[in-house]
């Protein structure tokens, strides 16, 4: 069974690094077969790791993107999101999270133009 899953892991790997067009979408067809990996096992980390940070980013910047022009509701679920991704990852993952984003957000409230971004900021923190 783990052999089975070289190939996918690769294509996975060298669509993430490499971000071509048509290694996305090989993946993306391919998407079913994540069902299939044991998020478990030890032999998957370099998988984990370079999905959950690749994930982390694109997630990430779309929710900053999303803040200024979010609902109320919506800019709560964000922070309950990043609140249960910050709980959940350790490590590089953890620190990249505070250091990067967290640090960023809490800045951006600060030096905000106006009051009303400030407070949709400070509504997702």
């Amino acid at each position: 069974m783990l052999i089975s899953r070289v190939p996918y892991h690769f294509s996975v790997s060298r669509s993430l690094t490499l971000k071509k067009k048509v290694d996305v979408h090989r993946v993306y067809a391919l998407r079913e077969a994540f069902t299939l990996f044991d998020f478990e096992d030890e032999s998957i980390e370099d998988l984990k790791m370079l999905v959950d940070s690749t994930l982390m980013k694109e997630a990430l910047a779309m929710i900053k993107s999303q803040i200024a022009f979010g609902r109320k509701s919506v800019l709560e679920a964000y922070g309950v999101i990043l609140f249960r991704a910050w709980k959940g990852i350790d490590g590089v993952l953890k620190e990249e999270f505070e250091d990067g984003f967290l640090q960023s957000l809490i800045e951006g409230s600060i030096y905000a133009n106006s009051r009303v971004l400030a407070a949709s900021v400070r509504r997702v923190l």
